[in-house]
């Protein structure tokens, strides 16, 4: 029989597995492509099959140099207005998005990727590089498995799909449901981390709540992107680092390196992990050459379990030792790295071909990402990163960074790995938040899910029970409202139906009513504009920043923030509950006409 302890272990984990269940596979299907917009692309006219489309649509084609995410056929000219419906061929190419995309943005390109690689012919470069191998590969391995199992269909003939955009949009709910593993994996790890460092079952609990309620670890769980994965990824490297500064055994340093290997070709930003490499290898060198073990938990000294040695202090080194010391260091860190190194170049072989030989298509596919990060550094947008982290958040990351930094004060390992995790990538978040809209928050996930786990040790610091659970209940009271807000938004998406739709109807009343010229602030696709009629309206695609013409009746647009009505702007899908911006669930639509006196109206943002 197991022991009374491990039976409560088992019983407090498969309760918040439970939850996490709920929250993350809740709304799993929300904004997915199917013929309900048809009514409104076409009007009274007949709706184009999938050949009719491909005929009209201009190729995507295949080009070796170009990134799997860059478009085949982008816009020119964006310093002036342009028409954007003006013939069958770009009606044609705005109804493929319609039926293929769903209503987030950045879905598509996972499976673009895997649609020009040929396994038949060896043909294996995703074209991809953000989003890792260890995405990309497993997710091509996942598909297959649910196409053998007749759970979705898998075919080239891009028609079908088109004729059939549900059989589609089931190809990204495949895709979800990987990230959402992800998500329950995160739970078991966080809980054990917490409790492991932290020696409480109540401190891991309050950590397994509080990362399943945050709100950009639910919008990672709801979306087929390796941001959660790589999140979760850097927490078993953190786990891994604790293990190898307590035991100081090879395999553990071995594993550290393996996990920052895997985060990293998870996705991009996951090689930030590798800057707690080298923390575990200042702490085992220094232990290591005075001899003694060092305790990662924040137990104190004596309590059983814990090392005799206190771990708040370090002993002073001779001169002959800091030698030692610093060799050790030296090794331990070429190690952990060059096995990280070695873990990515495995799971991204066309990387490392690409930088050893021709460079074009890698320039290609991490330029078209880099171009989100040429916003300058501002007052205002270290401000507006703030508030995004806070969104993703709430207070409980102001209560990890005061908790880490308390902790750090009493020279805990555990901090120390926190920090170099958080630090060098908060800043880079921090620096490229101008005028970012409200989903750039989805960039702070692996900083929120560190720093609520800094909250949660820093429980730790209170002596009495009754203290403990009162700041644990209020940490994750928290969270409740802003993580319940996006679980209900994409139930609401998933079980009722797109909100969009509304938008829709309220377009062509506005058409019917005599509108019909509609500006625009990005290429017609379900993600930025509700499905409108091809053939009445004039849709203008407006430069960037430009206000609304003077000639346009109508201009719509997304926003994270849905303002007060008034007598010439209206704000469609408000998100129930709280605002809810990192997702594209339930996204407010901000509709603007002109006034009366032929100056347009000026609608909160």
């Amino acid at each position: 029989m197991l022991p009374a302890n491990a039976k409560l272990t088992g019983w407090v984990l498969a309760g918040l597995l439970l939850l996490g269940a709920v929250v993350f596979f809740t709304g799993i299907q929300w904004g997915l492509p199917s013929r309900s917009a048809d009514p409104f692309l076409f009007g009274d006219r007949a709706p184009w099959t999938g050949q009719q489309i491909l005929a009209l649509a201009p190729e995507w084609g295949e080009d070796a140099n170009r990134g799997a995410d860059v478009a085949a056929h982008p816009l020119t000219g964006r310093d002036q207005p342009i028409l954007v419906n003006q013939n069958d061929s770009q009606r044609a190419a705005i109804v493929r998005r319609y039926r293929l995309y769903s209503d987030q943005p950045d879905e598509m390109i996972t499976l673009r990727a895997l649609a020009q690689m040929k396994p038949g012919t060896f043909r294996f470069d995703p074209k991809l590089y953000q989003y890792g191998g260890l995405w990309i590969y497993p997710i091509g391995g996942v598909l297959k498995l649910a196409s053998l199992l007749h759970l979705v269909r898998l075919t080239p003939d891009l028609g079908f799909y088109l004729d059939h955009p549900e059989a589609f949009g089931r190809l990204y709910v495949v895709m979800r449901l990987y990230s959402a593993a992800w998500g329950l994996f995160g739970v078991v790890v966080m809980f054990a981390l917490a409790k492991r460092v932290s020696e409480s079952q109540f401190i891991g609990a309050t950590a397994g709540v509080c990362y399943t309620l945050l709100p950009t670890v639910i919008n990672g769980a709801h979306e087929a992107k390796p941001h959660l994965a790589g999140a979760v990824l850097t927490l078993v490297a953190i786990d891994l680092v604790c293990r190898a500064i307590a035991s100081g055994e090879r395999r553990w340093v071995i594993a550290a390196g393996i996990a920052c290997g895997a985060a990293g070709s998870m996705v991009l930003s996951g090689w930030l992990s590798i800057a707690v490499l080298p923390v575990m290898a200042i702490h085992m060198a220094r232990r290591g050459s005075a001899g003694m073990s060092l305790d990662p938990t924040l137990a104190p000294p004596g309590r059983a379990g814990s090392s005799s040695a206190a771990p708040q202090s370090a002993p002073a080194l001779p001169g002959g030792a800091k030698q030692k010391a610093m060799v050790r260091f030296l090794s331990i860190t070429a190690l952990s790295c060059a096995i990280a190194v070695l873990t990515y170049s495995i799971c991204n072989p066309y990387v490392i071909l690409h930088l050893l030989g021709e460079r074009t298509v890698l320039q290609s596919n991490l330029g078209n990402s880099a171009a989100m990060y040429q916003a300058p550094t501002s007052i205002d947008g270290v401000l507006h990163g703030i508030r995004l982290l806070m969104e993703g958040g709430s207070m409980v990351i102001f209560f990890g960074m005061c908790a880490i930094a308390f902790l750090t004060w009493r020279k805990q390992p555990i901090t120390c790995l926190l920090l170099a995790a958080t630090v060098p990538g908060l800043c880079l978040f921090m620096m490229h938040a101008t005028g970012k809209p409200g989903e750039y928050g989805r960039f702070a996930l692996p900083f929120d899910v560190l720093l609520v786990l800094g909250a949660a040790l820093g429980l730790s610091v209170l002596k009495r029970t009754i203290e403990r659970v009162v700041a644990g209940v209020l940490m994750c009271l928290m969270l409740l409202p802003i993580g319940a807000s996006y679980v209900v938004n994409y139930g609401r998406e998933t079980f009722i139906g797109s909100k969009r739709l509304i938008v829709a109807e309220r377009l062509r009343e506005l058409s019917a009513a005599g509108a019909h010229t509609l500006a625009v602030d990005a290429e017609p696709a379900p993600y930025t504009l509700p499905p409108v009629d091809l053939f009445r309206w004039n849709i203008v695609l407006l430069p960037r920043g430009a206000a609304m013409p003077d000639d346009a009746d109508v201009r719509i647009d997304p926003v994270d923030f849905a303002g007060d009505d008034s007598a010439n702007t209206s704000y469609l899908v408000r998100p129930i509950l709280l605002p809810t911006p990192i997702s594209w669930a339930a996204k407010p639509f901000r509709i603007e006409t002109p006034r009366s006196d032929g100056s347009a109206a000026k609608g909160e943002r």
